[in-house]
């Protein structure tokens, strides 16, 4: 039977539709921050300054540009698990708290990586 130009199907027909057609959220898991996660890290700045280092050379403004792009490369998996947690309020924290906590990891991992840029062997 058609009203208007649309079909009017029986209301078993259209419950079926309507649940299957309604997606529900997935609930995804909140990630955990462990050493693992700090270890992943340092292990990909060792390389990574390392190899920056290698190819640009070690001057002043070289060291802090290699620290400011490894720190972002190596830091991206860590800052995400970090803004979520922070998204999420896991132990009482705020977005605002979040990024905080982000930025004093850039600023103290940024100092870190510039260091391993002067300590890095090269050939």
């Amino acid at each position: 039977m058609r009203r208007g130009g649309i079909a009017v199907c029986g209301a078993f027909a259209l419950a079926c539709i309507t649940s299957t057609a309604v997606s529900r959220p997935v609930a995804t898991p909140i990630p955990t921050l462990d050493i693992e996660d700090y270890n992943s890290r340092e292990d990909c700045l060792n390389k990574t300054v390392c190899r920056m280092a290698y190819e640009r050379g070690r001057s002043p403004e070289t060291v802090e540009a290699i620290a400011i792009s490894a720190t972002g490369i190596c830091s991206a998996p860590l800052w995400t698990k970090i803004l979520i947690r922070a998204q999420r309020h896991v132990d009482g924290l705020s977005i605002d708290d979040g990024i905080s906590q982000r930025e004093i990891d850039r600023l103290q991992t940024e100092r870190h990586a510039a260091e391993l840029a002067a300590t890095c062997h090269l050939p």
